[in-house]
C-alpha cells in the first residue's frame, strides 16, 4: 500500500510539473492579485512573514512570542508582517484544503490546520520570506531579492520554520502538500511531514541546513543547562547560520525556555553581545 501511494504521488508531481496546473484549477504562474497598499507600507525594509491564529484557551504566552518575534526581526533591518487566517481564505485553494480536513477520516487539530493554511496566505500576498513566529534572526542581512532564483527553498532542512520563495513557487508547494495531505488523511500527517514526503520523493524544492536548532547548541551540555546564555563559546557554531528555532519540543529539551519562550529575545541580545565580533 506504501508504494502504491508513492506511485501515485510520483505520477501527480510529475503531471503538475508538465502542466503547471492540476484540472484547469488554477493558474499557478502568480494569477493572484495582491493588494500593494496593504502589504508594502514599509518599501525601505524587505518583509519577514509569519502567520499567526488562536489555537489554544491561553494564547497570551503565544502573543508575547510573537511581539517577540515582530522586536527581533525589526531590529535585524526587516519588517516583520503578521498574516492570519483571513489571508488564507483569499486563496482559491482555500475550500479544497477545508474540505479535505473536514472530510478526512483522521480528525485535523486547530494548529495543524494552521500550519497548512499559511502556505495559502504566502500564496496570496505575493510569496516571499516566511518564518515561525519562534523563529529569530542570526545572519539574516535584509535584501530585496530571494535566494536560489526565487525557487522555494527550505532552511531547516524538511522543517518548514525558515522558508523563502516566489509567489508562483509558494502556489506550487501548496498543491504539492495538498497532495500529500490526501494520501494520508486516514493518520496524523503534519506540513512539515508532507515536506519530507516531497524532499524524499521528487525532491521538490531546494533544501539547506542554515537555520539551527537550539537543541543542536546545547547537545553537549545536557540533560542539564547550568548557563544557558554562556554563548560566546558557541559563536564559531552559529557562523553563517541565518536564524535560530526555539520550536516547543527543543525548548523543552533545553530546559531554560520551555516555560517562557520570550526568552528568545534575551538569548537573542545576549548573542549580539558575546559575539559581536563576529557580526
Amino acid at each position: 500500500m506504501i508504494l502504491r501511494r508513492d506511485i501515485c504521488f510520483q505520477l501527480l508531481i510529475s503531471l503538475f510539473v508538465i502542466q503547471n496546473t492540476i484540472c484547469g484549477e488554477m493558474n499557478l504562474r502568480g494569477n493572484i492579485r495582491v493588494n500593494t497598499e496593504e502589504y508594502n507600507n514599509n518599501e525601505e525594509r524587505p518583509k519577514m512573514h509569519t502567520y499567526f491564529t488562536e489555537v489554544s484557551k491561553n494564547s497570551i504566552p503565544d502573543k508575547i512570542l510573537l511581539e517577540a518575534w515582530k522586536a527581533s526581526w525589526r531590529d535585524a533591518g526587516w519588517d516583520p508582517v503578521v498574516l492570519g487566517p483571513s489571508d488564507a481564505e483569499r486563496h482559491p485553494f482555500y475550500q479544497k484544503f477545508i474540505t479535505a480536513f473536514n472530510q478526512a477520516p483522521k480528525e485535523v487539530r486547530q494548529y495543524d490546520r494552521a500550519c497548512y493554511l499559511r502556505w495559502l496566505a504566502m500564496g496570496v500576498v505575493g510569496g516571499g520570506w516566511m518564518s515561525d513566529f519562534d523563529t529569530f534572526p542570526l545572519y539574516m542581512e535584509p535584501t530585496e531579492g530571494l535566494p536560489n532564483d526565487g525557487k522555494f527553498t527550505s532552511y531547516s532542512r524538511h522543517v518548514p520554520n525558515l522558508v523563502s520563495g516566489s509567489q508562483q513557487e509558494w502556489n506550487r508547494m501548496s498543491q504539492l502538500i495538498y497532495f500529500s495531505y490526501i494520501m494520508h488523511s486516514s493518520i496524523f500527517w503534519s506540513d512539515m511531514l508532507a515536506l519530507k514526503e516531497i524532499h524524499e520523493l521528487v525532491g521538490g524544492y531546494v533544501y539547506q541546513s542554515d537555520s539551527i536548532a537550539l537543541e543542536r547548541l546545547y547537545v553537549k551540555e545536557l540533560p542539564e543547562i547550568k548557563r544557558p546564555y554562556a554563548i560566546g563559546n558557541k559563536c564559531e557554531q552559529l557562523l553563517g547560520m541565518r536564524a535560530i528555532h526555539f520550536s516547543h519540543a527543543d525548548c523543552d529539551r533545553v530546559g531554560f525556555c520551555h516555560k517562557d519562550r520570550q526568552v528568545a529575545k534575551k538569548w537573542i541580545d545576549q548573542w549580539k553581545e558575546k559575539c559581536s565580533s563576529y557580526l
